[in-house]
Formats: C-alpha cells, structure tokens, sequence
C-alpha cells in the first residue's frame, strides 16, 4: 500500500509540476565551465544567465571559497561581450564589471548571509 507523504505546501507546490515541465521543456540549465558554454551554445536566439562566485566573495567569505580568480571573471566577461546571445550576469557591485558596456543593470538590497544587507546587480547585455 502506498501512502501519500506529500502534505500541505508541497503538495499544492506539486500541482504546479505540469505548468513548470511545459515552461520549461526547451530550457537547458549546465553547470560547467563557462567557456565551454559560450563555445557550445552562443546563438541570436539563446538566453544565457550567469551566475558566477561573486568576485568581492571569491576568496574572502568561508561561505563561497573558490578557484574562480579575477582574471576568470575578465575571461568570462570577454566571453559575454563576443558572443551573440542575449546574457544576463548576476553579482555585486564591481568596478570591473561596470567597466564593459552593458545594456541594462538593475538593482536591489537582499539580505545574505551572516544577516548583512547587500546590494544585487543583474547586468544584461542584449545581442
């Protein structure tokens, strides 16, 4: 006998499953190496979000420890502008990354961990 252990929320969250396979039935998600992406999948017709290790967390947060160097988020951001897909970046606020031309940025405060608030930047660059 099988016995129903979804309750409550999840269970109303399941009743969304359907709506979010058809959304989402053409979208890939990767999770490797961002040049790899940008080689296999820049395209007019592609939307590609990045969200890297932010580059003010990199090293300095136990929370985000990485071997993602600056001189990784210069080659991702060389990637971004050569390629003909729409992109969309998320991070902190950056002289680096406010240095390249983008289309749009927006902004907003979140609360992250260790209870500090800081500033979010989605920056986009049309193709």
């Amino acid at each position: 006998k099988t016995k129903n252990t979804l309750s409550g929320n999840h269970l109303t969250k399941t009743k969304h499953f359907k709506t979010l396979h058809e959304r989402f039935k053409n979208v890939f998600i990767e999770n490797m190496d961002f040049r790899t992406i940008f080689k296999d999948y820049s395209h007019p017709d592609t939307v590609i979000y990045c969200d890297p290790p932010y580059l003010d967390t990199a090293t300095t947060e136990k929370y985000f420890r990485t071997d993602f160097s600056e001189s990784d988020h210069k080659d991702l951001l060389e990637c971004i502008f050569a390629s003909s897909s729409f992109v969309a970046l998320s991070g902190h606020h950056t002289a680096l990354y406010d240095s390249y031309p983008w289309s749009d940025r927006y902004e907003w405060e979140h609360k992250g961990l260790g209870e500090n608030v800081r500033t979010e930047v989605l920056w986009v660059k049309e193709n």
